[in-house]
């Protein structure tokens, strides 16, 4: 399977990462680690 994220979606993922690391440290980065996780696993 192939997926494809269009460029306005990773701009509302990079707000997404911006909100939750403005909500605690390395929330954010957690954020991003869990949907691209999520995204890898659709691809399997």
């Amino acid at each position: 399977m192939k997926i494809k994220i269009l460029p306005s979606a990773l701009d509302d993922l990079s707000n997404g990462r911006l909100f939750y690391e403005r909500q605690g440290e390395n929330l954010g980065e957690y954020f991003f680690d869990s949907l691209f996780s999520d995204i890898d696993s659709l691809i399997q």
